[in-house]
């Protein structure tokens, strides 16, 4: 609205004016604002209106028709109210202290019960002693509430793992100060649901056609009470000097009362609306390929049987919907067989001989159908049964000992790997990566581009070559008998290549574990995006023509590599024995 628009709706006697008077608008807002994003906490101002509102909640039972009249006598700021303690003194004069609970010196009987939603806060560690605003923990607890600073929110995670603002804190942007607080909605019912809370908002909302009325005696005579369905207010006049309304304020409370019956049931029922997609699946109790559901009445366990297909029955995607969980390990973990999503869902799958992933229906009933849609995006006619080993673990229940280099790589990768030079001196010459995420986030490729390619090899070479200890080669390599000089230019894997033949290690065995190492570090030199190039194309080229794509490269690759560390955890082991054969030797 224009300051032109405003000074003519402000003109006394205009019908504008008189409108505005009314508040209705303001009611209207009230009511409506119960939903969506609830203001639990407003302190606006403008030149000619100030809005206050603040919430908490009051046991339903507890409300009766006289309490409810009595809450229009209110006459505090209830985000004010916090815990405290104090007590009384003895006839001796010692003290007696206890735990003195919000709103326990309120006046009002029925506010003494009031349980806050938001409370405001004094920092006196800081010299300003600025002002903050705490959401209650009985809130944040039960709802896993956690404050995140840049979204002013406290947050928690959806059901697809995505961060959800559910208390909100607006800032004037001038001032500095917190000017709205709001509640989603269905956080808020729930929370009414489960302490069977009604939510009672205090509001009083004054408006002036200029500042200088605000003085003005109210006209109490002319009071006017206003009943709606959810609130009860009073509007209270102030008459100018020579007549007519200048001034207004409107000064009440609303209640809303717990949810009950079915939206009750509709707030905690967590499958009752739950969707379900179908999936092309191999049903191996019908023996067929079909489009099957996986919403659980449509399915059999092994102990019940009414014609419907087992819960165990396979369905099989395109390994490029891995692609999206190993591209974002902020949000995801992907690791040997399972796919989690922050505390949100997670998914047992596998891959079989034939490239694809396959994971049961069972499963994939409990991931939300949004995730659901993704998956039967990349679904299948199955090109191969499942894997051996989801066949071992999962149909003949015993352990799936082949080997998964992997799987294997990373274990062996979890610890420090030692060299022990003699009883009393043990070198630690690769350690794991300072970050346990960074082992998370290497993966066979999901799909065949030279992109997800050089990434991989990039989180490989991470975990792999950057854990080698070069300090600690060089000074190992020196006391088996290299000079110190010509090592001077020799960096991590060549000097583990030293070290290794100084141990009486065969050329052989030397070349079988220095050779993966190398042409990692290699790939990883020419594949880095700042120096890709011609060579780098090369070697994809290279890599397809060896292997038949990148992915079959890749899984080589880590093949090798993981025989190369197995090697190298094995000789530290017996590195004693063999220093001792080597002195033996000399």
């Amino acid at each position: 609205m224009s300051a032109q628009e405003r000074d003519k709706l402000l003109r006394p006697g205009s019908a504008g004016f008189d409108e505005w008077f009314k508040f209705d608008d303001a009611l209207d807002f009230l009511e409506r604002s119960l939903h969506g994003s609830v203001p639990v906490y407003l302190s606006l101002h403008s030149p000619h209106t100030s809005v206050f509102l603040a919430a908490a909640f009051i046991p339903f039972g507890e409300l009766t028709p006289e309490t409810r009249d009595e809450l229009l006598e209110w006459n505090t700021n209830v985000v004010d109210e916090g815990w405290g303690y104090g007590g009384k003194f003895h006839e001796d004069g010692s003290p007696d202290y206890s735990l003195i609970p919000p709103f326990a010196w309120e006046r009002l009987a029925i506010l003494q019960k009031a349980v806050p939603i938001v409370w405001r806060r004094e920092n006196p560690l800081e010299k300003r002693r600025p002002t903050y605003y705490e959401a209650n923990p009985e809130i944040t607890h039960v709802h896993d509430l956690h404050w995140v600073e840049e979204r002013s929110a406290y947050c928690t995670l959806d059901e697809i793992g995505e961060v959800r603002e559910v208390i909100r804190m607006r800032k004037d942007s001038d001032e500095d100060r917190v000017i709205e607080i709001t509640v989603e909605e269905d956080v808020l019912a729930k929370h009414m649901a489960l302490g069977d809370y009604a939510l009672v908002r205090f509001f009083d909302i004054d408006r002036y056609q200029n500042i200088e009325v605000c003085a003005a005696d109210p006209d109490f005579d002319a009071r006017r009470q206003i009943k709606r369905r959810s609130l009860r207010a009073r509007l209270t006049p102030v008459p100018g000097v020579g007549g007519g309304m200048l001034r207004a304020y409107l000064r009440g409370v609303q209640l809303a009362p717990p949810p009950n019956g079915e939206t009750k049931k509709a707030l905690f029922d967590d499958h009752g609306n739950r969707k379900y997609v179908e999936f092309i699946a191999h049903d191996f109790k019908h023996d067929r390929i079909a489009e099957l559901s996986c919403a659980p009445d449509q399915l059999d366990s092994y102990f019940t049987d009414t014609g419907k297909p087992f819960e165990t029955t396979p369905a099989f995607f395109r390994r490029e919907v891995l692609l999206k969980y190993q591209s974002d390990s902020d949000k995801y973990t992907v690791r040997d067989r399972e796919i989690s999503c922050r505390s949100t869902w997670s998914l047992r799958f596998d891959v079989n001989q034939a490239g694809q992933v396959h994971a049961y229906l069972i499963d994939l009933q409990h991931l939300p159908h949004a995730e659901q849609q993704y998956w039967k995006s990349f679904n299948e006619e199955p090109k191969g049964p499942i894997s051996k080993r989801s066949f071992k673990t999962d149909f003949e229940g015993s352990w799936a000992f082949d080997p998964e280099p992997l799987r294997d790589l990373k274990g062996r990768l979890a610890k420090p790997i030692e060299v022990h030079r003699s009883d009393e001196d043990v070198h630690i010459v690769w350690v794991p990566p300072p970050d346990p995420q960074a082992l998370d986030d290497v993966h066979y490729l999901a799909g065949e581009s030279q992109k997800e390619w050089a990434n991989a090899v990039g989180a490989l070479h991470r975990v792999v070559v950057e854990g080698l200890q070069e300090s600690v080669l060089r000074k190992l390599a020196v006391s088996l008998g290299d000079d110190a000089k010509s090592l001077d230019q020799l960096r991590s894997i060549k000097l583990l290549e030293r070290v290794l033949s100084r141990l009486g290690l065969s050329a052989d065995t030397v070349k079988e574990i220095i050779d993966p190492l190398a042409t990692l570090n290699h790939l990883r030199s020419k594949t880095a995006s700042h120096r890709s190039g011609e060579e780098a194309r090369q070697l994809v080229r290279q890599a397809r023509r060896d292997h038949g794509d990148l992915a079959k490269h890749f899984k080589d690759l880590v093949r090798r590599v993981d025989a190369a560390v197995n090697q190298l955890v094995i000789i530290g082991a017996d590195a004693v024995s063999l220093t001792e054969k080597a002195s033996e030797e000399e």
